[in-house]
């Protein structure tokens, strides 16, 4: 048997608490480290996770060589930092959504990521999620004949105002859905928001992306409703799919052209544990490491900026401007 990869964990929020008990109970892994720089934060992780070493501080987890991954679950504004702090010590990464700020700023941890030989991925959440996933066949298949468009509404306010805006705060796992269910990225995009609660802060988005096939998505943001909303619906010549929140678990059903409706039975999954076993996989992996590989862990966060720059031009067109690699193997799971 395989020695396990062994984990630190860094930023013990919502999320990155979920993440660390996750790899807690995966065999694959070794949760080796927690750290949170609160210090309320460190005197409760122990009774938290007894088997771990709690950090008191991130140059005591990156100067341990027996560690082989890091994972990120801090604030967005202070990733970039981190996985650059993280990359330089030769450790491979997780790290919670968007990947950074700015495409520059992804693009040059992924740079940085393939010349140490290092895995960076981001744990998207809709790729992992079994009923995306069958949609995505369903497209592959052609089951829904010529795909005209995708449309995504998302209401959601739960502590999403540390965000900079409901962009970044919800549009992040919007953007990489569109990305995974069409295999590609978008080469134009236009986003029109409204500043309601606080003067200069997006808190309401509508958004639209056009791929080079003419397919065109829709996405509209809100966290100012107090229901948690989730909807989204692919439009095709022969078959409409839906996709929707119910009690917190996405159903699918299927409206077939001549009026009937198929509601196939989904597989349960957490999308977070199949993310970390994906990442945990891609870390024992013996095949030769490509930097193409990790093209999502930067093509969202390149969609974000761009949308952010036409959010703040009153709905102007803009490029997105990734860059292109000829040969380019997915990371997301296919």
């Amino acid at each position: 048997m395989r020695a396990p990869v062994t984990v630190g964990v860094v930023g013990l929020g919502s999320w990155g608490l979920t993440a660390a008990r996750t790899l807690e109970e995966l065999p694959q892994a070794e949760l080796r480290y927690v750290y949170d720089r609160s210090p309320k934060a460190q005197l409760r992780l122990s009774a938290i996770f007894p088997a771990a070493r709690v950090a008191r501080s991130l140059d005591e987890l990156l100067s341990d060589e027996t560690l082989d991954a890091v994972v990120i679950g801090t604030p967005s504004a202070s990733r970039y930092e981190l996985a650059r702090a993280a990359l330089d010590a030769d450790k491979h990464l997780l790290v919670q959504p968007p990947l950074a700020l700015s495409a520059a700023e992804a693009d040059e941890l992924v740079r940085r990521a393939g010349s140490r030989h290092r895995r960076v991925a981001v744990a998207h959440r809709f790729p992992f999620t079994p009923a995306i996933r069958r949609l995505r066949e369903l497209l592959e298949l052609g089951d829904l004949g010529e795909l005209y468009y995708l449309d995504v509404v998302c209401h959601h306010s739960d502590g999403l105002g540390s965000e900079r805006n409901v962009l970044w705060g919800l549009g992040v796992e919007q953007v990489s859905l569109i990305a995974y269910l069409l295999g590609d990225e978008p080469v134009e995009v236009r986003a029109a928001g409204e500043s309601y609660a606080e003067p200069g802060i997006f808190d309401v988005a509508n958004c639209s992306l056009k791929f080079a096939n003419g397919i065109a998505s829709h996405i509209h943001l809100s966290w100012l409703g107090l229901e948690r909303t989730f909807r989204l619906t692919a439009i095709g010549a022969e078959q409409t799919v839906v996709i929707d929140d119910n009690n917190h678990e996405l159903g699918l059903r299927i409206y077939l052209k001549g009026g009937d409706i198929l509601a196939p039975k989904i597989p349960a999954g957490d999308p977070l544990r199949l993310a970390c076993e994906s990442f945990l996989k891609a870390v024992r992996s013996r095949r030769s490491y490509s930097p193409a590989a990790m093209r999502e862990a930067w093509t969202v966060v390149g969609v974000l900026e761009a949308l952010q720059i036409s959010l703040e031009c009153g709905g102007s067109a803009e490029q997105v401007g990734t860059r292109r690699d000829a040969n380019v193997v997915p990371l997301l799971p296919r």
